[in-house]
C-alpha cells in the first residue's frame, strides 16, 4: 500500500486508478504499479505491529526517504486527561 502524509495525516493512494501530474503531462494510470505510485509522489506504507496488551495507543508516523512507517506508542494516563 502507498499514501502521502499531509498535514500530518496519513492519505492512502487510490488503488484502482491513479492521476497525477509529471511535468507538463496529465498521466492517468488503470491499476498502478510501483513505478507509478513514485512517480506520483506516493511512498511505501510500513505497519509495525499494534500493542496487544492496550486499547489505548497514539498513532505515530515516520516518514524516511522510501517509505512512511505507521508506529504505535501506548498512551500514558497523563496523555488521557489532558486530552
Amino acid at each position: 500500500m502507498y499514501g502521502k502524509l499531509v498535514n500530518g495525516e496519513l492519505l492512502q493512494a487510490p488503488e484502482k486508478m491513479l492521476q497525477y501530474i509529471a511535468g507538463d503531462k496529465h498521466i492517468c494510470c488503470i491499476n498502478p504499479a510501483e513505478k507509478d505510485y513514485i512517480q506520483a509522489g506516493y511512498k511505501k506504507i510500513v505497519y509495525t505491529d499494534v500493542p496487544e496488551d492496550t486499547e489505548t495507543y497514539i498513532k505515530k508516523y515516520v516518514e524516511t526517504e522510501e517509505e512512511i512507517k505507521v508506529e504505535y506508542d501506548i498512551k500514558s494516563d497523563t496523555e488521557e486527561k489532558e486530552a
